[in-house]
């Protein structure tokens, strides 16, 4: 269940998302199957952050799903109007990534 870090003024163009299980800087096959990020074991419904495509249009947040072990874009972050500028993410485990914030 992500750690929901609750909107705090900050400034005007703040959006805090919902945080994600594991977060990658290296490019992610969205077509392979995945089974782990950043070393964590994943679990269904999991939040993960992608900041290393190789075509920065893939970057983002996505959800991952236990059946099909492939990832989908996150509902609260599909399209251009839900990624603004100073949008923030706290990221709760990974070897690299453990407990780090992520601003756009």
């Amino acid at each position: 269940m992500p750690i929901f870090r609750g909107k705090e003024f900050v400034s005007a163009v703040s959006d805090y998302k919902d945080s994600v299980r594991a977060a990658t800087r290296s490019n992610v096959d969205l077509s392979s199957l995945i089974f782990s990020m950043d070393d964590v074991v994943l679990n269904g419904k999991d939040r993960v952050l992608l900041a290393g495509q190789t075509n920065p249009v893939e970057n983002g947040l996505y959800i991952w799903n236990a059946i099909t072990s492939k990832l989908s874009r996150a509902k609260d972050a599909d399209s251009g109007t839900e990624f603004t500028a100073g949008m923030k993410i706290y990221v709760e485990e990974g070897t690299q990534n453990s407990q780090t914030n992520w601003v756009l």
